[in-house]
Parts: C-alpha cells; structure tokens; sequence
C-alpha cells in the first residue's frame, strides 16, 4: 500500500511540473528589461514579412526579416514609460521630443526609422493583431527599408521602433 501511495505522490509531481511547463510555453514570461516577450513579437513581426500580406488596400510583397536591435528597444520602452507616466498617446514626447531625436538620443546611428504605438493591448498578440490590421503600422512592419526593430512596454502602453544602421 505504502508504495502505492508513494507511486501516486510522484505520478501527481510529474504532472503538475508538466502541467506548469506546459501553462509557461503557452504563455511566455516577459523580458524583464523591456516588459514584453521580445521572441514572440519579433517572431510574428517576421512571420509576416516572410509570406507578405496586404495592408489596407496595399499589397506587401515578402521581405527579409528584421533583427532585433537592444538599442532601438530601449528608446521604444522609454517613449512607452514617457507616455505612461505624462498620460498622453503620441509620437512625439511630452518635452517635444521627436522619434529621430528619440532614437539618437539612445545611441543607435540610422538612416531610416519608423515607428508603431499602441495602447491598451493586453499581450503581444493583441498589439502586433491591432498593428497588422491598421494600413500604416501594417506598412511598417513590412517596411524593406527597416532591417531591426525593438519594442517596449509599459503599462499597456506599447511602442514599437524600427531602423536601419547607418
């Protein structure tokens, strides 16, 4: 009997600890830095650019993918946090500071950027969905001229960068 019972203490241990791995995989842990699974959104990001797909009315042809740039994602967090923190939903910063002056300002030396917000969105999947089905973030994220991109969050309030290296 007193095996039996030990037998069914371990069986019940594997299982949580699979059911865990399990909940884990479905739902990834956030990069702590940035406040998002930089991997999921990078990876839909190129999934799309992979196949093409229209945006509006535009047809995006396939793309190469974009890499993931720490810098790019570091002024995308930093926007999100401004606008969290200043309670407003744009582009240019609560000081007047623009997306360019953002983005230098982080160190990273371009010459093309572009960038998505968001707000409200719950998980990457919900932000890169509202991205994907608004023609202008859409275009973006098709861009050929971007080849990385970076993205942070804050609150629910998302932002996603785009460039390419001087």
């Amino acid at each position: 009997m007193r095996s039996v019972v030990l037998w069914g203490a371990a069986l019940c241990t594997m299982l949580l600890a699979c059911a865990k791995a399990e909940i884990r995989a479905d739902n990834p842990e956030p990069d702590m830095d940035i406040n998002l699974n930089k991997s999921v959104l990078l990876n839909k990001v190129n999934e799309i650019r992979a196949s093409g797909c229209k945006c509006g009315q535009t047809t995006m042809p396939p793309v190469a993918p974009l890499k993931w740039n720490d810098l790019l994602a570091s002024a995308a967090l930093n926007h999100s946090k401004d606008m969290l923190r200043n309670n407003f939903f744009d582009h240019t910063s609560a000081d007047g500071r623009t997306l360019g002056t953002r983005i230098t300002q982080a160190g990273y030396v371009w010459s093309a950027v572009g960038e998505n917000i968001a707000l409200g969105q719950r998980n990457e999947t919900e932000v890169f969905n509202s991205w994907l089905n608004s023609e202008g973030h859409c275009k973006n994220m098709m861009s050929a001229k971007f080849k990385e991109m970076g993205a942070g969050r804050a609150g629910n309030y998302w932002t996603q960068d785009f460039g390419s290296p001087r």
